[in-house]
């Protein structure tokens, strides 16, 4: 503030607001080996350091530049891989907005492989889209073993999109794996105009998947993830209440002890067979028509070439007797002193209005948490509410 004019505080000299040839000329004329400054770092310098500057006594030297080395610069011919970077390809540049049609979601397309749900922006107003795409498979959740390979395959994915995760977020797309009992959800978002890019991109890399050498990393981060969550009593406790309420439930205990059984050829078979069969539902919303939401799910089907799987796969909950039924486990790790406790209660098969009393009911019991504390000054212990 004391060297600019307030016009230009947030900016200072980082920006420049007129064009001005001749001043990139003259920045452009200094850039050669003659004006330049070399800075190195070495103990083996410590001999030629004969000077030391007054702050932080650090012993330094100054020298002129060879000769040698200004003639070598002259003499060298550019080397190949000294160049500018290939264009960003999901760099978007059209940003026209298309016309709302729906408020609320829609389903637009309902087949054997899949169905399409569809919103336009009606509210944002903005080139971006949003998509959703639940690739649902009867294989993940048939053994601990299956789940594992699960784990295994949607890392590698992510590790061979890497190269591409760069420019993609560059440009301001994103995208994220997410694994389920029933199969794998893909997210994406960012500006519409080349967000199919990436999605293309992203079914490229399921259908032509290779493991790459990465099996010994990949199994040690494995390991180590699953040890992780189940010396958590937090994560123990709600492991175990699902075990019991869910007909189907394999936790990462039961992985964690199929985990080092796990080889390269399983991970690149079950990635095949994961390919066979799927059902998939796609959620397109934002600067979308309804036809390039239908297009995106025939991609999906054009590209994997699966065939539809028999039934969808669910998660069934048991129904659990009246009364009060207490089950009481020692947490893995005998460091951990903390005590978790769980109460769950059964409000029959859940349905939309069901869901929201009991949301309400949590929002109250959250509000009279805060009151205890705000007002009665009394410690609460830590709490967590779900429905």
């Amino acid at each position: 503030m004391q060297e600019y004019p307030k016009e230009h505080y947030l900016t200072g000299h980082q920006l420049t607001f007129e064009y001005d040839p001749k001043v990139i000329t003259e920045c452009l004329s200094g850039l050669t080996a003659e004006a330049a400054n070399y800075l190195m770092w070495s103990k083996s310098f410590q001999s030629s350091c004969d000077q030391v500057e007054p702050w932080y006594q650090t012993a330094y030297g100054i020298e002129q530049v060879p000769s040698k080395w200004i003639q070598d610069y002259h003499d060298s011919e550019i080397h190949p891989d000294l160049h500018l970077p290939a264009p960003n390809i999901f760099i978007a540049d059209d940003f026209n907005l298309k016309v709302a049609t729906n408020q609320h979601p829609i389903k637009i397309l309902d087949s054997d492989k899949g169905c399409v749900w569809y919103k336009s922006d009606r509210k944002f107003k903005i080139p971006k889209g949003f998509i959703y795409v639940y690739l649902k498979s009867e294989l993940v959740n048939q053994s601990a073993m299956h789940l594992c390979l699960f784990d295994f395959f949607v890392t590698l994915l992510e590790h061979n999109m890497n190269e591409v995760a760069y420019n993609a977020e560059a440009a301001e797309l994103n995208y994220s794996f997410r694994t389920e009992e029933t199969g794998l959800v893909i997210r994406m978002s960012g500006f519409n105009h080349k967000l199919y890019l990436l999605f293309d991109t992203i079914l490229d890399h399921i259908a032509n998947f290779s493991v790459e050498d990465l099996m010994d990393a990949v199994m040690e981060a494995m390991l180590q993830s699953y040890h992780n969550h189940i010396i958590k009593p937090s994560k123990t406790n709600n492991d175990i209440r699902l075990q019991i309420l869910q007909k189907v439930k394999w936790i990462p205990l039961d992985k964690r002890k199929a985990c080092p059984q796990v080889t390269k050829d399983m991970v690149q078979q079950f990635a095949a067979d994961f390919r066979k069969k799927m059902f998939v539902e796609v959620l397109v919303q934002g600067n979308y028509t309804q036809q390039e939401a239908i297009e995106f799910h025939n991609k999906i089907c054009s590209k994997l070439n699966f065939d539809a799987i028999e039934r969808q796969p669910t998660t069934t909950v048991t129904k659990i007797p009246l009364g009060c039924t207490v089950c009481k486990i020692k947490s893995f790790n005998t460091e951990d002193t903390n005590t978790v406790v769980t109460n769950y209660y059964q409000q029959g098969c859940g349905t939309i209005y069901k869901i929201t009393l009991i949301e309400l009911l949590v929002v109250s019991i959250w509000h009279f948490n805060l009151y205890l504390v705000a007002f009665t000054k009394s410690p609460v212990l830590g709490m967590e509410c779900n429905s």
